[in-house]
């Protein structure tokens, strides 16, 4: 049962981590978002999102990590479109 308290606490320090880096980079997403709209520019980049996806390969949990990455992708482009 230590073990798993142990890991426990491990899991909220990664997640106190985690949050923080999705509120800065949603809210690079948004500065995104604005430079886009004053330039006319599609939300989706295709070939960013390509790049981003094609990283993931190199990690052990590749497929969790891909589906994590496939909400996240799309939550940044609803945040840039409700601009």
């Amino acid at each position: 049962m230590e073990k798993i308290i142990a890991l426990r606490n491990e899991i909220d320090i990664l997640d106190d981590q985690i949050m923080k880096l999705l509120e800065r980079r949603f809210t690079c997403a948004l500065e995104i978002g604005h430079l886009k709209k004053a330039s006319s520019t599609q939300v989706l980049d295709q070939k960013r999102e390509e790049m981003i996806l094609n990283k993931i390969n190199s990690f052990s949990h590749n497929e969790a990590i891909y589906q994590v990455y496939l909400s996240l992708l799309e939550t940044s482009k609803n945040l840039q479109r409700k601009l």
